[in-house]
């Protein structure tokens, strides 16, 4: 039976700052996937976030944007 791993996979967790999706964040280090959190507006929250998957021995970054407007896209 093979296990499943997130190892060396990226993982980019919209809202993933806190409450659910800073769960998600720090489920996503623990199987092994290096992790994008994006927040809107809770930098400090994204922060603690990243600094919790990154002192249990996970790779994480975050990443501000505001994800209700859509991007300008190049013709």
């Amino acid at each position: 039976m093979t296990e499943n791993t997130l190892r060396d996979k990226v993982a980019v967790v919209g809202g993933g700052e806190k409450n659910l999706g800073g769960l998600i964040s720090r489920t996503f280090a623990e199987a092994g996937a290096k992790v994008v959190v994006h927040y809107h507006s809770s930098e400090n929250d994204a922060e603690q976030t990243v600094k919790a998957i990154q002192e249990a021995g996970g790779e994480a970054v975050s990443v501000q944007g505001d994800l209700t407007k859509r991007p300008f896209l190049m013709a």
